[in-house]
């Protein structure tokens, strides 16, 4: 996974070295972490407050989970 300024996340096959896909969070990454058992992608947007806010996307559909 990699952030962009464009406000998505792009999804990376580092076997092939290529970018399969990418996910749209529409705002000012912050910062970005995996989850222990690596389902899980976590996203922190806008820097806190006021309009600061968590992402958290389901890996493999790669879906929004929260």
């Amino acid at each position: 996974y990699s952030a962009s300024k464009d406000g998505t996340v792009g999804i990376w096959n580092l076997a092939e070295r290529t970018q399969t896909g990418s996910l749209r969070n529409g705002a000012d990454l912050h910062d970005m972490d995996l989850s222990r058992d690596g389902r899980f992608l976590y996203m922190t947007t806008g820097h806190g407050s006021p309009d600061g806010k968590f992402w958290k996307y389901a890996l493999g559909p790669d879906t929004l989970a929260a």
